[in-house]
């Protein structure tokens, strides 16, 4: 459980820490930490800054994270909502994983009728094309969706665009486009959280003139779907009541000295 703890130490924190700062936060015993830390680092779950000897979260955590991700995505949880969706408006209906800086398509449910937008399952597409994208790229730290804008290149006065329609969006709540990523497809979006942070999009797409008059009529089922998954994704990952050390007397008798 001594590992276990110590990684859920380095989730917890924004920056790099030491082995006090471990032993500070843990209230685990100083040769218990020592020795899982040599541990968590030779597995690759931990990483040792050479300098200063401090650790952060390593590679391993990133590969495990994203499996969880993709798990998560092909899970019942989000393909009932998504159904539901596809039943209702017989149009394409996607899920979508942030995996900075594109999004992955996840899930594709694909529209009963021969003329449809289609999407691949494993596809990468931009954070900043489509309203699949722009709602998740909407929701990230304000930090982290300028340094994706500018990846992708952008004039300063594209770029100052962009960051007002991530504006327009939040307030709105879900996003829509025609003919953006897809020349003659339209599309809207309803964005997908995991314990408040963003995680995803559901859409529902198709061909413009089909599609562009059912926008507004289906908007309160893209927002609902996207809530849902929203709801049953963030239960499944809901933190254990008896992971919380933090207030023990141990711990505090370790801060205090």
């Amino acid at each position: 459980m001594s590992q276990i703890d110590i990684l859920e130490a380095f989730a917890e924190s924004d920056s790099a820490m030491s082995a006090a700062d471990v032993i500070a936060k843990t209230a685990l015993p100083r040769s218990t930490v020592f020795r899982a830390l040599r541990v968590l680092v030779g597995n690759g779950f931990l990483n040792q800054e050479p300098n200063t000897r401090k650790y952060t979260l390593g590679p391993r955590i990133l590969q495990l994270g994203m499996a969880a991700q993709r798990q998560m995505s092909a899970d019942d949880l989000v393909a009932a909502p998504l159904l539901e969706l596809l039943q209702e408006s017989e149009e394409t209906v996607t899920f979508s994983i942030l995996d900075l800086p594109w999004r992955i398509c996840t899930y594709v449910l694909e529209a009963p009728s021969d003329i449809r937008q289609v999407a691949q399952v494993g596809a990468r597409y931009p954070l900043h094309l489509g309203s699949a994208g722009k709602v998740i790229l909407a929701y990230l730290p304000e930090e982290v969706a300028r340094s994706v804008i500018s990846g992708e290149g952008l004039e300063e006065e594209q770029a100052r665009d962009m960051l007002k329609q991530l504006e327009e969006i939040r307030l709105k709540g879900y996003s829509t486009t025609v003919g953006e990523r897809v020349s003659g497809a339209a599309a809207i979006s309803a964005p997908v959280f995991v314990q408040q942070q963003i995680f995803g999009s559901v859409a529902m797409t198709g061909p413009t003139e089909r599609v562009i008059g059912k926008l507004d009529q289906y908007r309160p089922t893209v927002l609902e779907a996207a809530k849902t998954i929203t709801d049953r994704l963030s239960a499944r990952v809901a933190p254990h009541p008896s992971r919380d050390r933090r207030r023990t007397p141990a711990t505090s008798a370790v801060k205090s000295q």
